[in-house]
């Protein structure tokens, strides 16, 4: 569905498929009763050792266990080296108050003989000042999910009530058996929770298997009621066997269009199978024209052929030439559906002209068919046309773009509600934007990431919802320009030195020796070892995996940002402006940049398509005032088309642009025989191109019955088309035909 000839979308798309979260399922834990709130850790757990395995390559409830003292230990040692300005305004207060930092000293020592005893003797020997709050507030700029806690090592919420899982698939979102295994195997181990707690889950893979789900069913059900329909229309206007024949036109018209598709696409969209549901109502238009225009004809059969040949090779070849012109769209499924639709409808155009005439009855005497009434609308009925046509015309211009990929999606309620509810409690990491820095070496991406995460928290308000790894994994330039300013603020006015004789004093009294706290003194001092920070990064890989990764060429960083138009500029400034290597993985982005490239196409089909059908017309038919009634059903049935959609707020989208254009492409047709076919008593072209219509109205109808978006997109949109250009060719043509028709 995305425009291979843009290779930053497909890239973008591919990319979203392996961004932080894009392969992760969530799988929140609620504790509906008061009695298992205190379990719930304890349960989160039992469920992840099930989950893990099958589908599922890792399952996380808390903080990786090798996230443990080695990584605060080299967090406290690499501090110095990341002493932002921020840092020091929130640590002088605590440095300018030494007897505040030997009451915390001594609050520390009343806890080592309680649980956390061995926590605290951790502390007191790095942190006797008791400055850890500021230090690992550091670990904000990781939070991906805001207002997270941990009890019993476990990721749970503010009340306690909800336990969070987070696990991660081996598989892409795309993949649809995959994403069936995996309903099934989070199923089973769902199945197994305790009575009082209550589980929801979301991921990609769960839209992916109801889409295909709904696509399947949408199929049988559209093709039958086609069938259905036009077995209608043959009661109705038919009423013989003889005309069976007919029918055989639109299965050698999807005969004709699969195949031609499978030669130039290694895969066949279902969306383009069904399509041919509303092939059915197209490509049995021409043999229509065939059976009306020859049915009863006796020996003047071969005269009346040739005469319908002129009107059908016309509308033939500007129904196919409004396909065809799809062939140069971006988009590999709009080049699926131009190249099955032009198949198809010469197929069916060869079987009319060179087949079914065989099967049509002759003889004169036969029961006659059910024709199309004379119609005359009159004066009052043009001015209601020219009326609607003014106002449809000053509607459309308000039709909009639409790019984005989940709205042309299927939505199942179920998983609607679940991915609600999970956002409602812990946020929506799934929904961020992700800005990725690549860069050959490790050093490298550090200074580009750094520069990209100033410009990210300026505009942020001091960095609000920017989740980065630049704080805590700063540029060589920028440790040294930290441990500086780490020094300064230490030897300013003397408070380290301060600082440590009251600690000093109060740990001899409190029974420690003499050079218990030397570690912090040396920190103090700005004295950190040689390869600090690489250590901070290799203890912290598991943490840091998600937002800093090796590639083929090198190492990626992620930076992790609220998903709207003001990160969208920032990051366009960066690349534009300071030749950054700078990317953004958006799914609302990526809408946005798809929506430009459909109104670009968009406009360039229109006009490519109305050009082609003004050519065809002018070379064969040479007559200003029939070419007029020609294109007059396809401009009324764009205008109101356009218009209606712009007063409902409907915009143009994937799959309906195709739809516009097949409309322009099937008014022609009206038009054509409107006012090229000879007029007869019977008036067998007006009655061909009435069942022609409604055999189309058939066609679409049944994509409206579709639960699927993109395939009801296509059926409404063209229904809003045809159905005034039916009108206009059966009604306004003739009226208008005596006076500019000569």
């Amino acid at each position: 569905m995305l425009p291979d000839s843009d290779p930053s979308l497909v890239r973008m798309f591919r990319s979203l498929q392996n961004a932080p979260f894009g392969r992760a399922v969530l799988v929140d834990l609620e504790a509906c009763e008061d009695g298992v709130v205190e379990t719930l850790p304890a349960v989160a757990q039992d469920l992840a050792s099930r989950l893990r395995g099958g589908p599922i390559v890792q399952c996380m409830t808390g903080p990786p266990a090798s996230a443990g003292t080695a990584f605060f230990e080299a967090l406290f040692a690499a501090y110095p080296m990341l002493f932002s300005e921020d840092d020091e305004r929130l640590l002088a207060p605590l440095a300018d108050d030494p007897e505040a930092a030997a009451e915390r000293l001594r609050a520390s020592m009343r806890k080592l003989n309680g649980p956390q005893g061995m926590v605290e003797a951790f502390w007191i020997e790095r942190d006797p000042a008791g400055m850890r709050d500021v230090v690992l507030r550091k670990l904000r700029h990781l939070a991906v999910v805001p207002g997270m806690r941990l009890r019993d090592g476990v990721f749970v919420d503010a009340t306690g009530r909800h336990a969070l899982l987070v696990a991660k698939v081996a598989f892409p979102l795309t993949d649809v058996a995959g994403g069936e295994r995996l309903s099934r195997h989070i199923s089973a181990a769902l199945s197994e929770l305790p009575p009082g707690v209550k589980a929801r889950w979301i991921c990609g893979h769960r839209y992916t298997v109801a889409n295909a789900r709904v696509v399947k069913s949408d199929l049988a059900r559209v093709i039958s009621a086609s069938v259905l329909g036009l077995l209608i229309v043959f009661l109705v206007f038919l009423r013989t066997w003889r005309s069976l024949p007919l029918f055989a036109i639109p299965g050698v018209a999807l005969l004709a269009g699969i195949p031609a598709v499978s030669l130039f696409f290694d895969q066949v969209s279902a969306i383009t199978v069904g399509f041919g549901a509303v092939l059915l109502g197209i490509s049995i238009d021409y043999g229509l024209h065939v059976y009306f225009g020859l049915r009863g004809a006796g020996d003047d059969q071969g005269k009346r052929l040739g005469e319908l040949a002129k009107p059908l090779f016309v509308s033939a070849i500007t129904t196919v030439g409004a396909f065809a012109v799809l062939l140069t769209s971006a988009l590999p499924l709009q080049r699926q559906l131009a190249l099955f639709s032009t198949a198809g409808l010469l197929a069916a155009l060869a079987l009319a002209l060179l087949w079914l005439p065989n099967w049509v009855p002759s003889d004169p005497g036969r029961r006659r068919l059910v024709g199309m009434p004379r119609l005359d609308i009159g004066r009052v009925g043009l001015c209601v046309w020219v009326v609607v046509m003014i106002v449809g015309a000053a509607l459309a211009s308000k039709v909009s773009f639409d790019g984005s990929l989940q709205r042309v999606g299927y939505m199942p309620p179920d998983v609607v509600a679940d991915e609600q509810a999970i956002c409602q409690i812990w946020g929506n990491p799934r929904g961020q934007a992700s800005v990725i820095v690549e860069a050959p070496d490790l050093e490298t991406l550090l200074e580009k990431n750094e520069r990209v995460y100033r410009t990210l928290r300026k505009g942020r308000d001091g960095g609000a919802g920017v989740v980065s790894l630049a704080p805590l994994l700063p540029s060589r330039v920028t440790q040294l320009a930290n441990l500086q300013r780490w020094r300064a603020f230490w030897q300013r006015d003397g408070r380290g030195e301060a600082l440590l004789k009251r600690l000093r004093i109060e740990g001899a009294r409190l029974g420690f020796t003499e050079d218990a706290f030397a570690e912090f003194a040396d920190s103090l001092e700005g004295n950190v070892p040689s390869g600090t920070i690489e250590d901070l990064a290799r203890q912290g890989a598991p943490l840091f995996e998600s937002l800093l990764r090796s590639t083929p060429a090198g190492v990626t960083a992620v930076t992790l940002m609220p998903d709207d138009e003001a990160t969208w500029a920032l990051v366009e400034s960066q690349t534009g402006a300071d030749g950054e290597d700078v990317a953004i993985l958006s799914r609302a982005y990526l809408g946005r940049n798809l929506g430009r490239v459909l109104s670009r196409d968009f406009r360039r089909f229109l006009a490519l398509s109305l050009t082609m059908a003004v050519c065809v017309l002018a070379a064969i038919v040479r007559r200003p005032g029939r070419i007029l009634l020609g294109l007059l059903p396809a401009m009324t049935g764009l205008v109101v088309m356009f218009g209606a959609m712009g007063a409902a707020g409907l915009p143009l989208n994937l799959f309906n642009i195709g739809a516009c254009v097949l409309v322009l492409g099937l008014s022609v047709d009206y038009g054509v025989f409107m006012g090229l076919a000879p007029e007869r008593r019977d008036r067998s072209a007006e009655t061909a191109v009435l069942v022609s219509g409604l055999t189309t109205l058939v066609g679409f109808g049944a994509l409206v019955l579709a639960r699927h978006p993109a395939m009801f997109s296509i059926g409404f949109t063209v229904l809003l088309g045809v159905v005034p250009s039916l009108l206009c060719a059966l009604l306004v043509v003739p009226k208008l035909r005596p006076w500019i028709g000569k």
